[in-house]
């Protein structure tokens, strides 16, 4: 028997829905996507069926949400152990931050903060070489 490893991600998660049906699955995911990144989502029975068979990859947003709704820990479904700590569920602050930081990518670069910042860093070292 092969090694689990992140690629067989899916397999794990088949087994861990213990009977859910995709339709539930896929309403539970759905509404925690607009709730949480206020937009408007739409997720059919067929993708979560894609999912859970291999043929598609979620957005690491779509992830969180599907491990929130069956009720199991990501690190759990990627790495066939728990990685984060003992105490981590679907539901827990960790889990909560890492699918939120999924959905909300990492700050746009703002050249003119960068700008204002060095200028008030340039400032201050002429006020104190003037000293």
């Amino acid at each position: 028997m092969p090694l689990p490893t992140w690629k067989s991600w899916h397999n794990r998660l088949k087994m861990m829905k213990a009977g859910m049906p995709d339709v539930d699955i896929a309403s539970g995911v759905e509404e925690i996507l607009q709730r949480d990144l206020r937009e408007n989502y739409t997720v059919k029975r067929a993708a979560v069926n894609h999912w859970l068979n291999g043929r598609r990859i979620p957005t690491l947003a779509e992830f969180f949400a599907l491990c929130q709704v069956i009720g199991v820990d990501p690190g759990e479904v990627l790495f066939g152990e728990r990685v984060l700590h003992q105490y981590t569920l679907a539901q827990s602050d960790t889990a909560r931050a890492l699918r939120h930081k999924a959905a909300d990518p990492l700050a746009l670069y703002d050249p003119q903060s960068k700008v204002r910042e060095f200028k008030a860093k340039r400032r201050r070292a002429r006020k104190a070489a003037m000293r």
